[in-house]
Formats: structure tokens, sequence, C-alpha cells
């Protein structure tokens, strides 16, 4: 807390020059955009969604402060009226037309979408990866965005974003191992004027410890990684998953394995540190429950 009261300010003095940027729309049209896409998105896309993100994130902030109710009730506002204007300019008719995967992606992960048009987004946005011969066209801002929304689809977006990991031809990260690199590229075409140890397409570790392995943290706010799910999903062609994490509490871990190389049934273990509340979603059955601290093995 001591960290977040002492940032406070500076994050309140960037958020109120962002704001001054606006235009009369309500759209924050300024910054470098999607930076490399494969499909261009106009800057506000990014831009705004951005800046809908940091205003619900002061709003979380002011109300953790204990600071008074109206302050964050006022960024609450403002970020309310953002994503108004995102989705006015983006949207579409049925607000869930949206130009790119980036914009789409943005929309969904944030919550800016509204929630009668999700399912049609989403399936907008998996069926444009998949008409694409599973390319996903965000650039390094974008593309953490579309990765969340499409794992959160389940098995059908986990798989989309595995066989475009897989892909050995530009544009993709199979691309950059045929090139030989060892470490992220800039673009997605690993062209030569970039740069070749980059970190910003490392989306990718998040969305594998989050919808392969399963470890998500539940809930924002309050003590880190107090409250999880485990739920693994492994795509058509995995045969295994193995992830932990070493939270505040204690190792959190993710082992998942199909009973026969190819078969549909999966048996997991999991580790679960003391103090953590955790729960545990088939892959097989769907079915949610809670599991305590220990060690569980061959869960189902």
């Amino acid at each position: 807390m001591g960290t977040l009261n002492s940032t406070f300010s500076t994050a309140v003095r960037y958020v109120d020059y962002l704001l001054s940027k606006r235009e009369p729309s309500g759209l924050l049209a300024y910054g470098l955009g999607d930076w490399i896409p494969v499909v261009a998105s106009e800057i506000g896309v990014t831009a705004t969604a951005t800046l809908f993100q940091d205003l619900q994130a002061l709003a979380r902030a002011a109300a953790a402060l204990g600071l008074p109710p109206a302050v964050a009730a006022n960024y609450s506002a403002l970020a309310t009226a953002t994503g108004a204007a995102f989705q006015r300019a983006w949207g579409g008719a049925d607000g869930a037309s949206y130009p790119t995967q980036c914009a789409a992606g943005m929309a969904l992960a944030l919550g800016i979408t509204p929630p009668a048009a999700r399912a049609a987004a989403a399936a907008a946005l998996l069926a444009d990866v998949r008409a694409r011969g599973n390319v996903t066209t965000s650039g390094e801002i974008g593309n953490r965005y579309a990765l969340l929304a499409l794992g959160a689809m389940g098995a059908e977006g986990v798989q989309a974003v595995w066989d475009s990991l897989l892909r050995p031809n530009a544009p993709g990260y199979g691309w950059m191992l045929t090139m030989g690199e060892t470490a992220l590229s800039e673009s997605w075409t690993d062209a030569p004027g970039d740069s070749h140890i980059h970190a910003m397409y490392g989306h990718i570790d998040e969305f594998l410890y989050k919808y392969v392995a399963g470890i998500r943290a539940v809930g924002e706010g309050g003590d880190a990684w107090r409250a999880v799910q485990l739920a693994p999903t492994l795509p058509r062609d995995c045969d295994w998953v193995r992830a932990s994490l070493d939270s505040p509490w204690g190792l959190i871990e993710v082992a998942a394995q199909r009973a026969v190389v190819g078969g549909d049934r999966v048996t997991v273990n999991v580790t679960v540190p003391p103090g953590v509340e955790a729960t545990f979603k088939s892959p097989n059955s769907g079915l949610v429950r809670r599991v305590g601290a220990g060690k569980w093995a061959n869960l189902e």
C-alpha cells in the first residue's frame, strides 16, 4: 500500500495529461498506436482503450487508498465515458463489428464490449484468426489483449492461439524460430532492421500460463494470488503441460497429461500452498470444485 500511496499522484498527473489530449468525441488519438501490426488499427484504438484501462486502475487505487468516494466515482465515470466513445467509433451498429483483431481484442479483454454483444464479437474475432490461416494480426500493443480475449473463449480460442503459435511461416512466433531467433523479435516478420532481443511479444507466456496450464488469479485487488482457479486446457495436439508459479504464499503448480497419447481424457496434478483459496476446473467435464492446500494427484 505504501508504494501505491507514493505513486498515486504521479499516476493522476499522467492520466490528466492524457485526458487533455482527447478529441471532442472522447477518443484519444495520440501516441504510436499498435506497433508493427500485420493489420493496422487507427491510433485511437490502442490509445483510447489504454486510457479506459488507466481510468479504471485509478478508480480502484482511489478506493484502495481510502480516498473520498467521489474520487473513485469520478474516475469510474470517466472510464465509462471513454469506453462508450470507443464503442461509438469502432463497435459497429451491433456493438460487435470491430475493424481489426486489435480493436476486438482490447474491447473484449477490457470489458468495453457491451454484454449483449460479447458473444458475437468473440465469434467474429475467432473467425478472423481462422480465416487468415491462424494468424493473429495485432501488433505489440494489441496482441496481449487479443490473446486474452481468445483464451477467455475456452477450448476453441485456446486452440486457435496454439495453432497460430506453431505456424512455421510469417507472421508469428513459429516464424521467429524458423529464422533462428533465440529471443523475441520486434516484429512478426522478423525484419532485418528490427530489434532481435525484444520483450514486448512475451504476451504468449502469460497466455500459456493462464489458459493452457490454467493458472489464473481470481478477482482484482486485495492479496495477489490469494484466490486462484486451476483450469488447464490442452490443445488437441498437445499431450501434456506443466507449469508452476512462485506466488507470495508458496508454489502453485499444475501438471496435466492425456491418459493416452492423443486421447481425450486428461488427468491433472496440482499443488496449492497454505492460505490460498483454489478451485479446480476439470478439463474433461468442466465441473468446478474447491481444492485445499497440499498436493492433489490424478484429478479428473
